[in-house]
């Protein structure tokens, strides 16, 4: 009798051995199936390594602008996605901003608006993203042309050197960044701004760019 026991017991360890390790191997199989599974937030991840700390950007110019006014105050940041139906005003030519969101993967308007001091000292980034390097190329010469046209180019209206305010364009691999602000901006003050922007940068190589000066006809380097 004894015996019997003993062996309804090893019985019973060993079902509960394969069942435990059954539920090991599904658990184990369903892990590798997620991690290798892609998805389209995994591939948008992936294309976005090119980017700025945009925390870090903000609490330095709140600095930099309390020291430059000798007033405590903030930036206000307001941060959306830019599509073709968009009727908020970003860039002076509502064809370039077509151009623009229709040949990459988003647009990114990053605005910081200055509401508290009496210097209006508005200012915005606008991040392009594109598909690949090719695509990212193409279209920063497209600009980079614009900037450099003494007249209207395609479906662009004419516009001195991009907007006629201060402008600062950095190509990377598969992004743009626009730095763009007003004519109230001295240009030391633009190149300021630039340099704080750049400092923030992450897993980004400045392969060309494009500045434009308030007032300028063409871009300069």
């Amino acid at each position: 009798m004894k015996v019997i026991v003993y062996l309804l017991f090893i019985i019973s360890v060993i079902s509960c051995c394969k069942t435990e390790s059954n539920i090991d191997n599904v658990a184990s199989e369903g892990i590798k199936k997620s991690e290798t599974k892609e998805t389209p937030l995994t591939r948008l991840t992936d294309n976005q390594s090119e980017s700025f700390n945009v925390s870090e950007f903000k609490l330095t110019l709140d600095s930099f602008l309390s020291n430059f006014t000798n007033e405590q105050i903030k930036y206000r940041l307001t941060i959306d996605t830019v599509d073709a139906n968009l009727h908020r005003k970003i860039l002076h030519d509502t064809a370039l901003l077509s151009y623009l969101v229709n040949n990459s993967i988003h647009v990114i308007h990053y605005s910081f608006d200055d509401k508290e001091s009496t210097e209006d000292l508005d200012f915005r980034v606008i991040e392009i993203q594109f598909v690949d390097s090719s695509q990212c190329n193409k279209v920063f010469n497209k600009l980079l042309k614009y900037a450099n046209t003494k007249g209207a180019i395609d479906n662009f209206k004419y516009v001195p050197c991009l907007t006629y305010q201060n402008d600062f364009l950095q190509k990377g691999r598969r992004k743009i960044f626009w730095i763009d602000n007003s004519c109230r901006f001295s240009y030391k003050l633009h190149k300021d701004y630039s340099k704080l922007f750049n400092k923030t940068l992450m897993n980004f190589i400045v392969l060309d760019s494009i500045v434009c000066k308030c007032g300028d006809v063409t871009s300069r380097k």
